[in-house]
């Protein structure tokens, strides 16, 4: 990366490699302070968690899902019909057998409080540290919406039970 000289910061603009490449506003912004403010922090470690979360329903999701899906491919394949009620049998109890799993990871091991918790902080003091960082804006003057805490109903929405 190059940068000028009389610019301890660096440009907003930088090559990477030879490729152009743009600072995002958090980047400029730990640059020129030193460090993001505690209400920028904030919202990264929010929006870090609920990634996380999201991401490892996806995994459990998927990782317990492929025997549905290779019961559904036995079934498709199916050509007398003993062959293709013996299928359905079997694609009955995995479906059965993931909606059972996945549902008990969702109400028991997802971890919802430690999201939930991150949320909780945001909803709490998000406004008051962000008030204190920029102290020549009224208070109260820019708008702030509070985030819902994630459901199970949430991670179901994007990642359904087999049928």
């Amino acid at each position: 990366m190059s940068s000028e000289p009389n610019d301890p910061n660096g440009p907003a603009n930088v090559r990477l490699r030879g490729v152009p490449w743009r600072r995002s506003l958090a980047e400029q912004m730990s640059a020129a302070l030193g460090e993001m403010p505690a209400y920028l922090r904030r919202a990264r470690r929010v929006e870090r968690c609920i990634d996380r979360l999201f991401e490892q329903a996806k995994n459990m999701h998927e990782e317990m899902g492929r025997f549905v899906i290779f019961r559904r491919r036995q079934l498709d394949e199916a050509t007398s019909p003993s062959e293709r009620r013996r299928a359905e049998e079997r694609l009955e109890g995995a479906s059965a057998r993931f909606q059972k799993r996945f549902t008990r990871w969702l109400n028991e091991e997802a971890p919802l409080a430690a999201a939930n918790a991150e949320i909780d902080g945001y909803n709490r003091w998000f406004e008051f540290e962000r008030e204190c960082s920029l102290k020549d804006v009224p208070l109260g003057s820019l708008p702030f919406e509070r985030r819902e805490p994630i459901t199970v109903a949430d991670l179901l929405a994007r990642y359904p039970l087999h049928s």
